[in-house]
């Protein structure tokens, strides 16, 4: 899920009018990403709980799963947003394309909740 990619494209905005948004979108993935690695670790723990024979744990851990990677996917397409206002604000990139990435962030945001 790591990209190794968006720092670098953080990085040609240092002091443009976008700045801020980029620091602002890395900062929401690099969180984002810490909520899915957590998201695993429920799976695991689902998969791992019933040869205790703890299926309530099984039924809990699962829901928490769900529940985290709602939270992950929405907050990725948030930083999706932000990268789109980014790009409007810097004016690097086509504006239509821009706005698109704007759109498909919020609705995915939005989407992700439901």
């Amino acid at each position: 899920m790591a990209n190794p990619g968006w720092p670098a494209f953080r990085d040609p905005m240092a002091g443009g009018p976008g700045a801020l948004l980029a620091k602002v979108g890395l900062l929401v993935y690099l969180i984002s990403t810490a909520v899915a690695v957590r998201e695993s670790g429920f799976f695991i723990g689902a998969a791992a709980a019933p040869r205790d024979g703890d299926f309530i744990l099984v039924e809990t851990s699962l829901a928490a799963q769900n529940s985290v990677g709602s939270i992950a996917v929405g907050a990725t397409f948030l930083e999706f947003a932000v990268i789109g206002a980014r790009i409007f604000v810097q004016k690097n990139l086509n504006a239509i394309l821009a706005s698109l990435i704007m759109v498909f962030g919020a609705c995915g945001t939005v989407l992700s909740f439901i």
